[in-house]
């Protein structure tokens, strides 16, 4: 086979992935619909400390781990020991996790799409296994998955280019065959600086992010999502 640099191309109109044999998706606000919980659980933090939640709270931690998460705001309202809040936080999140958090419109029928062009599809995510992990299986998209790379777990945020670095060194992958689904912005840049082509997911809880964007394409809707060029042999 002829390795070709990933690019995506508008063949007849139409935006295709084009030597693509790997995706890399973010599972909060990319694939799975969760954001609006933990917004929901960020600005309720703040308002029972007596403050609003700072306007650049979700830009400055959408690519950090939950722990980094954590301790950034503790800072902000002035708590030193994290632990009980670590413990607190993190039990209300893996209930949403577990029951309610839905996957977002049409993902489902792109990872069936990506499987059916024989694509090998990958998570890194900055969330942990107690979350991930019964989500995933919950909505049934592990089938799909072959790995889930965790910031979390791997003690590596998103906001470093290294966890890419590392998933791809884990799988034998190529960044020029490489395409990654993201929102959060840090993420986006780090992975924009090795060279991996990056799609932008644009997520309602993610509004303050829409113009900051800085790569070529922004997906609204898995339904509108690029198609997969077949590898050239």
């Amino acid at each position: 086979m002829v390795s070709l640099m990933a690019e995506l191309q508008f063949i007849n109109n139409i935006p295709t992935l084009v030597g693509v044999k790997n995706i890399f998706f973010d599972l909060d606000g990319t694939l799975i619909d969760s954001l609006g919980v933990w917004r929901y659980t960020d600005r309720l933090f703040f308002e029972l400390h007596g403050m609003q939640m700072p306007e650049d709270f979700v830009q400055k931690t959408n690519a950090m781990r939950y722990e980094e998460t954590v301790r950034y705001a503790a800072n902000i309202v002035g708590i030193e020991d994290i632990s009980e809040l670590l413990v607190t936080w993190k039990k209300e999140a893996i209930k949403q996790y577990e029951n309610t958090i839905p996957l977002k419109d049409g993902a489902m029928e792109y990872l069936e799409y990506c499987a059916s062009k024989n694509i090998n599809m990958y998570i890194v995510t900055s969330g942990s296994k107690e979350m991930y992990e019964p989500c995933i299986k919950r909505l049934g998209i592990d089938k799909y998955i072959k790995k889930v790379y965790s910031a979390d777990e791997v003690g590596i945020g998103k906001h470093s280019g290294k966890i890419y670095l590392y998933a791809l060194q884990n799988i034998q992958g190529k960044i020029e065959e490489t395409a990654l689904f993201e929102d959060a912005e840090d993420a986006i840049k780090s992975a924009n600086d090795l060279g991996i082509l990056t799609i932008g997911v644009q997520d309602d809880n993610n509004a303050p992010l829409k113009d900051t964007f800085s790569h070529n394409h922004i997906l609204y809707s898995f339904k509108n999502a690029p198609l997969i060029a077949d590898i050239v042999k």
